[in-house]
């Protein structure tokens, strides 16, 4: 196997400057990198990654904490994340917020030297678990928070859309089935922007068409049937419902079908985050949603560029447009309020 000392001879340079051209701490004249790189391709010489960590004083490690391997759409924006840092020689690993935090799973992130942490639990840690997080060696992104370096979805005008094209539609009685309590609802950007959109188009304000749900360890579709449950029982009369995300919406859309009321005929329903696999349910679901791929890569760039110039990015905030897109979920009343 060559050595940096092989590469140096069959370049006519020095070990120092081998290293440089491959290490990259100091700058090496075009003529010298291209000696030195054909040399090494000449050899099958391959430099040593962790002594280029080592004398970067960075691992070229990106930790992502997630609460499952199955939310589709986070998994999608991890997708455009990993797409990124490969191009710029970063590595994607990921960890599942349970097994941190209930300790059966020990990990200690600044053993790992991880350049930087990028938190996807929005609603189900503790505070001392998001402590653990921060570290002054890293850079910190905390989505949907505001710690660190952020990054927002801004449904600002694909929500007020949807909420017109309701109106259009003759829907008066719009409720929301949110995944949180009614205190994280009230500071989410989708409860705020909700109850501004019911008093823009005059829209029934009636407290009882909001579902709040204070078990945030469930899974998002069985949340969103047992909310569903307690909306069709509480018989408000809705006769269209904003679901938190999309898989919430799917398990709505299980209750629904249980109580057999039909989609959009007794009720209309949007979701939220535009997972693809549910354009494929019956009828396919009307959603809020965003490029998650694109908003990936663009994560990955701002935090690579935050790594490279030793910055932490504390305050920064990024933003990214969604947009609604309707489909079969949405109609005008037919069968009138159930």
């Amino acid at each position: 196997m060559a050595t940096r000392t092989d590469v140096a001879k069959l370049a006519g340079v020095s070990v120092a400057t081998v290293s440089n051209v491959f290490i990259g701490r100091k700058p090496v004249s075009a003529e010298l990198t291209e000696k030195v790189k054909k040399a090494a391709e000449k050899l099958s010489y391959s430099p040593n990654y962790i002594a280029r960590c080592l004398s970067l004083g960075r691992s070229h490690i990106i930790g992502i904490v997630i609460t499952d391997y199955v939310n589709p759409f986070h998994m999608e924006i991890i997708r455009g994340i990993e797409h990124y840092a490969k191009r710029r020689g970063y590595v994607v690993t990921t960890f599942l917020h349970e097994n941190c935090e209930n300790g059966s799973e020990v990990v200690n992130y600044e053993t790992l030297q991880v350049d930087a942490i990028l938190n996807f639990t929005t609603n189900v840690v503790s505070e001392s678990f998001i402590n653990s997080l921060v570290s002054e060696h890293t850079v910190f992104v905390d989505f949907g928070r505001n710690r660190g370096m952020s990054f927002v979805q801004d449904h600002s005008e694909a929500m007020e859309a949807a909420v017109k094209r309701l109106c259009e539609l003759g829907h008066k009685k719009v409720g929301f089935i949110s995944l949180v309590d009614k205190k994280r609802f009230q500071q989410d950007q989708r409860g705020i922007l909700y109850r501004k959109l019911v008093e823009k188009y005059g829209l029934c304000n009636d407290e009882n068409l909001i579902m709040y749900n204070e078990d945030v360890t469930l899974k998002s579709e069985i949340a969103g049937y047992l909310c569903g449950k307690e909306f069709i029982e509480r018989n408000t009369g809705g006769t269209a419902v904003l679901v938190m995300n999309d898989l919430a919406a799917f398990g709505f859309y299980r209750l629904l079908y249980e109580k057999q009321l039909k989609v959009p005929e007794d009720i209309s329903v949007i979701g939220f985050d535009g997972v693809s696999m549910l354009q494929y349910a019956t009828p396919r679901l009307s959603t809020i949603s965003l490029d998650k791929f694109s908003f990936g890569t663009m994560m990955a760039e701002k935090v690579i560029n935050c790594i490279e110039s030793g910055e932490k990015g504390i305050g920064l905030e990024y933003g990214a447009k969604s947009i609604f897109l309707e489909r079969e979920s949405i109609g005008k009343i037919k069968n009138g309020c159930f």
